[in-house]
């Protein structure tokens, strides 16, 4: 609601009647690397983007494992409980503060 808010204010005072979310752009899912059984995704991020959806596909399907920050960028995305498959895929997409999301990124494999 406070952030609302000062959108709201922040509006006012440019002139806008209403605020305009941006949609983020997509992050660059550069590397899964594969260590000690366990899969590290390194990205570089994306212009109006908050968090980061991850995802790994099993099988068929992509499962949401977390949303990943910044924080998770600069020191690394370590995947705890994946990389159990032969063939490992990850995606991921950029949320921005009013919750629009980017496409999802091409997805990235590593073999075990």
């Amino acid at each position: 609601q406070v952030r609302d808010m000062l959108l709201a204010h922040a509006n006012t005072i440019i002139g806008r009647s209403q605020f305009t979310p941006v949609v983020p752009a997509a992050p660059n899912l550069t590397k899964v690397n594969f260590q000690n059984g366990l899969c590290q995704l390194e990205w570089v991020g994306a212009a109006a983007a908050d968090t980061y959806d991850v995802q790994r596909q099993d099988g068929s399907t992509w499962q949401t494992l977390r949303q990943a920050t910044d924080a998770d960028m600069m020191k690394g995305f370590w995947d705890d409980a994946g990389c159990t498959a032969v063939t490992n895929c990850y995606r991921m997409r950029s949320v921005s503060l009013t919750n629009q999301t980017s496409s999802w990124t091409v997805a990235k494999c590593r073999a075990r």
